[in-house]
This record gives structure tokens, C-alpha cells and sequence, in this order.
């Protein structure tokens, strides 16, 4: 499975720092590409921060991603 660029750059992410700059940098790419995030930075840093592959079982994970797909899917036969 080919990994993003954001999951690239978290995964070689200093630990130590406030992920303030990430969090810019996920909105910024998020915005130009057309998608949702919350625009308030301290919320974003608080998400990459409590990373949820560290907290939420990989079934819930795999779970939410189907669920994900399913209503993309169901936009894009709208559209």
C-alpha cells in the first residue's frame, strides 16, 4: 500500500516539537486539494498530537475507512 506524502512527512516528524507548522501545513494542502479539515489550527495540532493509529484498534480504523468510502462513493453517483 502506497503512503502519502502528510503520512511521509508525520511518520519522520520530530516527536519533540508542538506540530504547530505541521498543522498549518495539513490545512494549507488540505484546502488546495478540496478537502474538509478544521481551519483551527490548535485543533489540528491536538489530532496529529493524539495520533489516532496510537489510540483507536486497527478494526475501528479499517472500519471508519469503509464507511469513508462508502459515502464518497455515494457522492460521486450523485454528482
Amino acid at each position: 500500500m502506497k503512503t502519502s506524502k502528510i503520512t511521509q512527512d508525520y511518520e519522520h516528524f520530530d516527536q519533540n516539537e508542538d506540530f504547530s507548522s505541521m498543522a498549518s501545513q495539513v490545512i494549507d494542502k488540505a484546502n488546495a486539494n478540496g478537502l474538509y479539515v478544521d481551519q483551527d489550527p490548535s485543533r489540528v495540532k491536538h489530532m496529529i498530537h493524539n495520533d489516532l493509529r496510537d489510540v483507536l484498534p486497527a478494526r475501528v480504523l479499517e472500519l471508519v475507512g469503509k464507511i469513508v468510502s462508502v459515502i464518497e462513493d455515494a457522492s460521486d453517483e450523485e454528482a
